[in-house]
């Protein structure tokens, strides 16, 4: 298991997706329980747009090693590009009790917010956003694009 997954860090830094997934796949399936091998096949199902895949690897990975801020991230962004928004939601917010100040996080959480027209819930993620990096412009447009 252990080669299989170094095989599939090497292919994912390669680009080799394709053969990444296989190794991470192969990883997994020789050691269920392999935390790691599960968070980086996660992350390549990610990247290739298999996101509803990704989640289950996301969650696998949680349940396996406990909650941590990254994997809810990675959990909560592959739940929100799978449509599955109250998923991605929560896993943000979990995220958020573990990181507070992380600001790609409150703007992840804001698009959420957006997509599932909670406008009021969008500002205030974002308003925290500001209050933490005043200068996130990307952050000062989305909060000029929520209707008053």
């Amino acid at each position: 298991a252990i080669i299989a997954y170094h095989m599939g860090i090497a292919s994912f830094h390669l680009g080799r997706d394709e053969a990444a997934l296989r190794q991470f796949r192969r990883a997994v399936a020789l050691e269920p329980d392999y935390a790691r091998a599960r968070f980086n096949y996660g992350e390549t199902l990610r990247k290739v747009g298999r996101f509803t895949e990704s989640v289950e690897q996301f969650e696998a990975v949680l349940r396996l090693r406990g909650e941590d801020a990254g994997t809810l991230f990675s959990l909560g962004d592959a739940a929100a590009s799978a449509g599955l928004y109250p998923r991605a939601l929560d896993a943000f917010e979990r995220s958020l009790k573990r990181e507070p100040a992380n600001v790609p996080l409150l703007k992840a959480k804001a698009n959420v917010h957006m997509l599932l027209r909670q406008p009021a819930e969008a500002r205030k993620a974002l308003q925290r956003a500001l209050e933490l990096q005043p200068g996130d412009a990307a952050a000062r447009k989305m909060l000029e694009a929520i209707p008053k």
